[in-house]
C-alpha cells in the first residue's frame, strides 16, 4: 500500500497545482473558518484570564452585594431594594456585622454627551460611587485629591475623571484638567482629581470601563443625576479576613432581610455573591460568549466545507474520462476513492494549517493592542486541525464515492 498511496499523494499534488487559483479559492472557506474559531477562542480565553486575574489581585476577601433578586441584574437601571442607608446602617452597627471591614456603594453607569469648545459631542460614562470605591478597586489618583466624606454628605458637584474620558472631552494635549468644569445634565461639576493611566477590569465587569468614565459622589448621582432616591445598584463589601467571608455573607443577608422586612420563605430582594462565586459567574459568562462567537465563526467553516464538496463534484465531472481510463487499465474502485479523498484532505489540511497560523497571528496582534493575555493552547490547535481534516473526509466522501462508482465504458465515452 505504500507505493500506491505515495503515487496517490503525488497525483493529488499535481491536480491541485494544475488549478492553483481554484485550489486557493476552495481553501478560503476553511482558512477563514478555522482562523476565526482560533482567534475567537484565544482572545476569549485571554480576556477571561485578564478579568479573573484582576479580581484575584483585589484580594480574596471581597463580597459583592447587588440590588434586586437573582436573575434581575441589569447594568442599565437601579433596582429599588438596597439603599445607601442599608450600607450606612451596617457601618454604624458593626456589632451586627462584625466581619465587615468597609463597604462602597455605587450606581449603574449612564452615558452623558459632552462638548468642550468647538469639539464634537462625545459620549462618556458617568457613575456615582462612594469614596471607598476608588480605594477598594485599586484605582490610582494621578492628579488632584479625591473628594472627602463631607463632600459626599453635602452632595457636592465634584468629579473624578478617567484618562480616556479626559482625552475624549478635552483632546490629546489637554494637560492637567483638575479645577476645570464640566456640565452634566445642565449642572456644572468641578474636576477635583484625575485617574492615573491604569485600568481595572473589575470595574469593567461591574458595567464600568474605568478610564472611560467620570465619577461623582454617590449621593450626588442618586439625587441630582439619576433621580433614584437613596437606592444603589450594588456595593462591594470587604471582609475582615478571608476566613470571615462566609460569616460576612450570612451577617449581611440577615441584616438586609430584617431591614427589608422579608418574611420566612420569601426570597431575598438582593444578591450577596462572594468573590469566588463572582469569578465563576464571570468565567461562565465570558466562556458562553466566546463559544457563541465561535459558533458564528464555525458557520463559515461549514460553508467552506460545502464549497469544497461542490468543487470536488465539478472536478469529478471534469475528470470523468481520466477516471474511466484508469479503471479501464485496472484501477480499483478503492483506488479512485482514495485518490479523491486525498485531494480533499490536502485542500482542507493546507487550509486548516494556514487558518491556524493566521488565527494565532491575529490573536497575538489583538491581544497586544487590547492589553489582553495571549494564551497559546496546543489542544486548541490540534482540535482545529482535526476538525478541518474531518470536514475534508465528510465533505469529500460523496464526490469521491461518486467518482469511484463511474462505469469505465460510460466514462470513456463522456
Amino acid at each position: 500500500m505504500i507505493v500506491p498511496l505515495t503515487s496517490a499523494w503525488k497525483q493529488a499534488l499535481r491536480s491541485l497545482g494544475a488549478s492553483k487559483l481554484r485550489s486557493i479559492l476552495t481553501m478560503l472557506g476553511i482558512i477563514i473558518g478555522v482562523g476565526s474559531v482560533i482567534m475567537m477562542l484565544t482572545v476569549g480565553k485571554g480576556a477571561e484570564r485578564l478579568i479573573l486575574s484582576e479580581i484575584e489581585n483585589l484580594g480574596s476577601n471581597l463580597v459583592f452585594l447587588i440590588s434586586g433578586p437573582e436573575g434581575s441584574r441589569s447594568l442599565a437601571a437601579v433596582t429599588k431594594s438596597v439603599t445607601a442607608e442599608d450600607l450606612a446602617y451596617m457601618e454604624r452597627n458593626k456589632g451586627q456585622v462584625p466581619s465587615l471591614k468597609r463597604s462602597a456603594g455605587f450606581t449603574s453607569v449612564y452615558r452623558e454627551q459632552f462638548q468642550v469648545g468647538n469639539n464634537p459631542e462625545v459620549g462618556v460614562g458617568v457613575m456615582g460611587v462612594q469614596r471607598n470605591y476608588v480605594f477598594m478597586t485599586n484605582l490610582e489618583i494621578g492628579q488632584g485629591v479625591m473628594w472627602s466624606l463631607e463632600d459626599e454628605a453635602a452632595m457636592k458637584k465634584v468629579a473624578l475623571i478617567g484618562g480616556k474620558a479626559k482625552t475624549n472631552i478635552f483632546g490629546e494635549n489637554a494637560g492637567n484638567v483638575v479645577g476645570k468644569s464640566l456640565r452634566i445634565k445642565g449642572q456644572n461639576y468641578r474636576i477635583v482629581a484625575e485617574l492615573a493611566d491604569t485600568s481595572s477590569s473589575v470595574a469593567s465587569a461591574l458595567g464600568d470601563d474605568t478610564a472611560d468614565n467620570i465619577y461623582v459622589p454617590l449621593k450626588t448621582a442618586q439625587h441630582l443625576l439619576l433621580g433614584v432616591g437613596d437606592y444603589v445598584w450594588g456595593a462591594m463589601l470587604e471582609a475582615t479576613s478571608k476566613e470571615s467571608i462566609t460569616s460576612l455573607t450570612n451577617e449581611v443577608t440577615a441584616v438586609l432581610r430584617r431591614r427589608h422586612k422579608l418574611k420566612e420563605g420569601v426570597d431575598n430582594d438582593f444578591q450577596v455573591t462572594t468573590q469566588e462565586q463572582f469569578t465563576e459567574i464571570l468565567g461562565t459568562a465570558t466562556g458562553v460568549f466566546t463559544l457563541f462567537l465561535s459558533a458564528i465563526a464555525g458557520i463559515s467553516l461549514l460553508v467552506g466545507g460545502i464549497g469544497i464538496m461542490n468543487i470536488m463534484l465539478v472536478v469529478v465531472t471534469e475528470r470523468t474520462r481520466e477516471i474511466g481510463l484508469r479503471k479501464a487499465i485496472g484501477a480499483k474502485r478503492s483506488d479512485i476513492l482514495v485518490q479523491f479523498l486525498i485531494e480533499t484532505l490536502l485542500i482542507t489540511g493546507l487550509g486548516g494549517l494556514i487558518g491556524i497560523l493566521g488565527g494565532l497571528g491575529l490573536s497575538y496582534v489583538v491581544a497586544n493592542l487590547g492589553g489582553l493575555v495571549f494564551i497559546f493552547d496546543p489542544m486548541l490547535v490540534l482540535m482545529a486541525f482535526g476538525v478541518s481534516a474531518l470536514f475534508g473526509i465528510f465533505f469529500g466522501m460523496y464526490p469521491a464515492n461518486k467518482a469511484s462508482k463511474l462505469d469505465p465504458i460510460v466514462a470513456l465515452r463522456s
